[in-house]
């Protein structure tokens, strides 16, 4: 019986990682260097499907990953970095409709100011992640990042590895590289290459598009900031 062709990547074809955790190389084959390590679920942009290889995208580059780990028929969509999406950068900020003003010791104030100044562009980014405003913008989050706000953290910034680095991890830089990493060859690319462990005998792995890790981090963030124990 003959072994099945993998379909020939069209524009805006997509893969998802269909194994616990998958290594993305340099080039197509296990002798060249692990760019990251992806978690199952992750969803790249294919570029080209070379026999046992594919080619993807990763963040503003390309990188190869084992044919046999991946489903090449997945409907989800990619969870690559949004900055390479361009036309984001035309979207409106401001929400169209605003919240009244809440009370300034209240975390609804956070939500409202959060929303009026940006909701135009969550409003747009709910739609493009299928993940309900609600969701991306609620309580839940902002007790979580008051603990961040404690040590300095920006209230209209998502969490990203290098305004943590800003605000916290220069101050800790043991602690920091203990369990984050980004680029940090050049300023304008702190934006890449970000990673995470859970603990020093974990391997390092991307985050950004996958929630349940997205949180995880957030979570690990919060608590590094009070000096407290943590379990993910």
């Amino acid at each position: 019986m003959s072994t099945p062709v993998p379909p020939s990547p069209s524009g805006g074809s997509r893969g998802e990682v269909k194994t616990q955790s998958l290594n993305v190389r340099s080039g197509p084959g296990t002798t060249y260097d692990v760019i990251l390590t992806a978690t199952q679920g992750t969803v790249f942009t294919v570029l080209d499907v070379q026999s046992d290889w594919i080619k993807v995208r990763v963040g503003m580059g390309t990188g190869y990953v084992a044919a046999q780990y991946v489903d090449l028929t997945t409907t989800r969509p990619s969870t690559g970095f949004l900055i390479e999406q361009t036309d984001l950068l035309s979207a409106p900020l401001p929400a169209s409709r605003v919240i009244p003003a809440q009370p300034s010791n209240a975390s609804a104030n956070v939500v409202a100011r959060t929303w009026n100044n940006f909701g135009g562009l969550v409003g747009t980014l709910s739609a493009r992640l299928n993940v309900p405003v609600n969701s991306m913008v609620c309580r839940a989050v902002c007790r979580k990042y008051r603990q961040l706000l404690r040590a300095g953290w920006p209230p209209d910034h998502p969490f990203e590895n290098h305004i943590f680095y800003q605000y916290w991890g220069q101050k800790n830089p043991d602690m920091f590289n203990r369990y984050f990493a980004f680029d940090t060859s050049a300023p304008a690319n702190a934006w890449r290459g970000h990673l995470w462990r859970k603990d020093e005998n974990s391997p390092w792995v991307s985050f950004h598009g996958n929630q349940d890790l997205e949180w995880q981090v957030l979570i690990v963030a919060a608590r590094l900031t009070i000096r407290r124990p943590y379990r993910v």
